[in-house]
């Protein structure tokens, strides 16, 4: 008898006392070529499901690394491959000393990016540990982070020398040359969380020319009006924004002053509450948000919105408030938010 009829009959005898009689029935399915295929068949699915990225296109991200500014450690931005006849950037700002590279595998985020044919990048900024509240940390974008992010952003789109670019896990050294060496072009929006919605916040007053809009979910710190004012005199050059956060979020305080800031200084600006949520960053939100950045792009640049009076409640209780909207779409969603 050889090995395989030996195999195959030890096998039959298993799956019989286990009762499944017709499955064991054929020897030819413990036969050494019926194996070797299983085998190859596994083998490919195993590669197939452990090796493939997560992400179409996982593998091009790529890290631009930068000379830092004072009060940092460390300066870095990660993006996907700029696309052809990039019409604008999209960068998200994660909470303190985080790695913008995971936020921008967010598929929602990805898909906004592709709508716009925008460059989608990640910041990755570092200042010391336990040093948040020091006025020379990377949020605090005039001094130097803001800066930063924009030379940054021209390398990205426009092609850089002498800095270093490597894969995201530290792979080879990848090109980051643009299409035909121009600076990153307006509109630039900004999305952050906590202290990434501070920076957000920061950069879009100090730059106001760069930024389109922005977004800044759970943000913490809250500048003096003073500080704002010496961002951007004039309120009609400002760009619009949306402050969202939990309402049971630890900063929802910070974030309702945020709001308040800007709002006395006539700034576009909306609130966007969320029950039931701590300091987190929330899909639902995140889905609110994108559409209200599609309606801010669908719109001239000084379009006037639709500005709405009430008491809103939201975390906003006892305030009678005026809040931003680009469009009205933007604030039949909202309603029902």
């Amino acid at each position: 008898m050889s090995i395989q009829e030996s195999g195959a009959r030890k096998g039959a005898a298993f799956f019989r006392r286990a009762k499944w009689r017709n499955f064991a029935d054929s020897p030819r399915i413990f036969s050494a070529k019926s194996c070797l295929w299983r085998g190859i068949f596994l083998g490919v699915l195993f590669h197939l499901v452990f090796s493939a990225p997560a992400f179409p296109g996982e593998g091009d991200v790529v890290t631009l690394r930068l000379p830092v500014a004072e009060g940092m450690t460390k300066a870095e931005l990660k993006y996907w491959e700029v696309p052809k006849n990039c019409a604008g950037v999209l960068v998200l700002c994660p909470g303190w000393n985080g790695d913008g590279g995971h936020w921008i595998k967010n598929a929602g985020w990805r898909e906004f990016a592709r709508k716009h044919n925008f460059a989608l990048v990640g910041l990755s900024f570092v200042s010391p540990d336990g040093h948040e509240a020091e006025p020379m940390a990377y949020h605090h974008a005039e001094k130097g982070s803001g800066k930063l992010l924009f030379e940054g952003l021209e390398k990205i789109m426009g092609g850089g020398s002498g800095v270093g670019k490597t894969g995201a896990e530290g792979g080879a050294e990848k090109s980051a040359a643009g299409r035909d060496g121009r600076m990153a072009p307006p509109p630039v929006i900004l999305f952050g969380f906590s202290r990434g919605g501070q920076f957000a916040m920061s950069v879009a007053e100090h730059f106001p020319d760069k930024v389109r809009a922005w977004g800044a979910t759970g943000a913490a710190g809250v500048p003096p009006e003073k500080k704002i004012l010496e961002g951007v005199a004039d309120a009609k050059m400002a760009p619009p924004g949306v402050v969202i956060c939990g309402l049971d979020d630890s900063n929802a305080g910070a974030a309702t002053e945020n709001f308040l800031a800007r709002l006395r200084l006539r700034r576009r600006v909306c609130w966007l509450g969320v029950p039931g949520v701590e300091h987190a960053v929330n899909a639902r939100a995140e889905v609110w948000t994108r559409a209200f950045f599609d309606a801010v792009l669908a719109n001239p640049v000084d379009a006037k919105g639709i500005w709405v009076e009430g008491e809103f409640g939201r975390g906003l209780d006892g305030f009678l408030l005026r809040v931003w909207f680009p469009d009205e779409n933007t604030k039949k969603t909202w309603d029902v938010f």
